[in-house]
């Protein structure tokens, strides 16, 4: 009678999951002295191993680390958990009780330690009179009775009484690049009273910006839809927002579900284990439109508004100013770069603190981005702060669009306070002043014959210092053109990047001769009359330049000119020549 109640007690309660601690640490009781075990820290949240002490163990591997999510719906009630596993592989130095200390963990910033473990190692091989004791109890003639009487768990049901699957579905699966596309996972069962996904191998993604649509902490509300007759229960699992970062094919691989059920019902229930896995999701990425893409896009894409507000508008010298831009909308706010603005000289302005206000209800990514600039006037007079153009690309219309911010103008009054402070000093003073002039050059002329000698000699000192400084002029005007040569280099070499990302081919090629080009003009200051192929050859073999470098960067010049009206891969003949460019620029600068 004892073991039926615990039977029963095991089939009620098997789906639902146990609260586990902040970090806990497992290991066997006992060990042989030749034995290796596996010694096991588990975190409820996400976080890290920090330290170990392993006391009189040796560590043979490890970590292994390993995630996993648990939703079960059990009973009517769906609870979710997520726990981190860290897996070590130990082997005993001597027998005896032996203990391996708490070790400390990063649990969400914090520092817990878990609990110790004690573990008796003996000289015989533990993993050998396991397996005995397992078999001398599978040959309990009760235990035998009392499993073919009342049924092992089921692992093989019938597809006919219960089902399950899990599906994946693209809200577009031809997007632009740089647009959102929400992807949702939906869990289907049917005729499961009781279900538990023990483990969940989440899809994997490359070239795509990702965000997070569901709330991992709410638990999922089931819907029902018929199929083939079937009256489903529907759990929507996961879903996240992606936005293509390369034009081309993409695809984001199946997600897998360890699955642990209960279909039946009273003292009939049957349990079962099921791997199931959804399908892959393919993208074909297009290219954003070079027509009609101006100077001012900065990676917008979706639907957008503008506001601007500059509060206030009339202040003294050193007060602060607050500019405000706030950009609203749907799509991809957070993978935009900031407006370029032009603030008036004579303005101290910070860097953009930047809010980004996220909202993933319904079936779209959307809110806002605030940018907010203090600016402080150094000088009084009548300012202006220009309306800027910010550029996006509306996926619905397949355009180019502008958005505009206000014109402001800022009125800075007040006057310099040391002016003010000496004008009421020199009102203060008496108004005979003749006698204390004729007074104070008596007193003091000896310092009239002084300062001027220490001007003449301070005068002296200066014409030799510059003298000596003079020698040294040149080679930091040159240092400060190869400073600016690479200064402009990094920045083409950076914009022909993203136009090689974005499968730009054209504006690509143009970008990187303008990079070597521009590299050459202000590193060995040649006019920018004087740039061609072979009045830059001439120049370089008068600079010392050596016949390899100078080969170097005339094919790839060539190169550029033929991959431009060229047949084949385009993407290949990109990466060759982005290769290639900065090659040959890291070569010169290690001259």
């Amino acid at each position: 009678m004892k073991k039926f109640i615990i039977l029963i007690t095991i089939l009620l309660c098997s789906a639902v999951p146990m609260l586990a601690q902040n970090c806990t640490a497992k290991a066997p009781a006992k060990v042989g002295i030749n034995q290796q075990f596996q010694y096991v820290v588990t975190l409820d949240q996400n976080g890290n191993v920090t330290s170990t002490d392993f006391g009189n163990f040796s560590k043979v591997n490890g970590p292994a680390v390993s995630s996993s999510q648990s939703i079960s719906f059990v009973n009517g009630q769906q609870t979710s958990s997520y726990t981190r596993t860290f897996t070590y592989t130990l082997k005993p130095s001597k027998t005896g009780i032996q203990a391996i200390p708490g070790i400390t963990c990063d649990v969400s910033g914090k520092k817990v330690k878990s609990n110790a473990v004690s573990i008796e190692v003996t000289k015989e091989d533990q993993q050998t009179q396991q397996r005995q004791q397992q078999q001398n109890q599978q040959s309990d003639p009760f235990d035998s009775f009392f499993r073919n009487f009342w049924g092992e768990p089921q692992r093989n049901t019938s597809q006919n009484q219960y089902d399950v699957f899990v599906k994946a579905a693209a809200s577009k699966s031809n997007p632009y690049y740089g647009e959102t596309v929400i992807i949702t996972y939906k869990l289907y069962t049917y005729n499961i009273s009781n279900w538990q996904a023990t483990n969940i191998k989440w899809p994997q993604q490359n070239n795509l910006w990702s965000y997070r649509m569901d709330d991992p902490n709410k638990i999922p509300e089931p819907k029902y839809e018929t199929i083939n007759g079937k009256r489903y229960a529907v759990w929507e699992i996961y879903k996240t927002a992606v936005a293509p970062q390369k034009s081309g094919s993409l695809s984001i691989t199946p997600i897998t579900i360890d699955m642990q059920m209960v279909t039946g019902s009273g003292f009939f229930q049957n349990v079962s284990e099921k791997t199931i896995k959804s399908n892959a999701i393919d993208l074909n990425v297009k290219a954003l439109p070079l027509q009609g893409k101006g100077p001012h896009f900065g990676g917008l894409v979706g639907q957008f508004t503008l506001a601007s507000e500059l509060s206030p508008t009339e202040v003294n010298v050193n007060d602060a100013i607050d500019f405000t831009i706030t950009i609203s909308g749907k799509g991809s706010l957070q993978l935009a770069d900031n407006p370029d603005f032009n603030f008036p000289d004579g303005f101290d302005v910070t860097d953009p603190s930047v809010d980004d206000q996220i909202n993933t209800n319904g079936n779209s990514v959307g809110g806002k981005r605030i940018l907010k600039y203090v600016l402080i006037p150094r000088q009084k007079g009548t300012y202006e702060i220009p309306a800027t153009t910010i550029t996006y690309f509306d996926p619905e219309s397949q355009s180019y669009k502008n958005l505009t911010t206000d014109k402001f103008t800022i009125e800075v009054k007040g006057e310099n306070e040391t002016l003010t402070r000496d004008k009421k000093e020199d009102e203060a003073q008496p108004a005979d002043l003749g006698s204390a002039v004729k007074a104070f050059f008596t007193k003091y002329l000896w310092l009239f014959i002084l300062i001027p000698s220490l001007i003449l000699l301070l005068i002296l000192i200066l014409v030799i210092i510059r003298f000596i400084r003079s020698h040294s002029k040149q080679g930091d005007k040159t240092k400060k053109k190869v400073r600016h040569a690479n200064r402009i280099a990094a920045r083409r070499l950076k914009k022909a990047n993203k136009l090689m990302a974005a499968g730009q081919d054209a504006a690509f090629f143009e970008e990187i001769s303008h990079a070597l080009w521009d590299y050459l003009g202000h590193k060995f200051r040649i006019p920018l009359s004087d740039l061609s192929i072979d009045a830059v050859r001439n120049k370089l073999i008068d600079k010392g330049m050596n016949e390899d470098d100078i080969q170097q960067f005339t094919t790839t010049l060539d190169d550029c000119e033929y991959a431009r009206f060229a047949p084949g891969d385009k993407a290949e003949m990109m990466s060759k020549l982005y290769e290639q460019a900065r090659d040959f620029i890291t070569r010169m600068e290690k001259k």
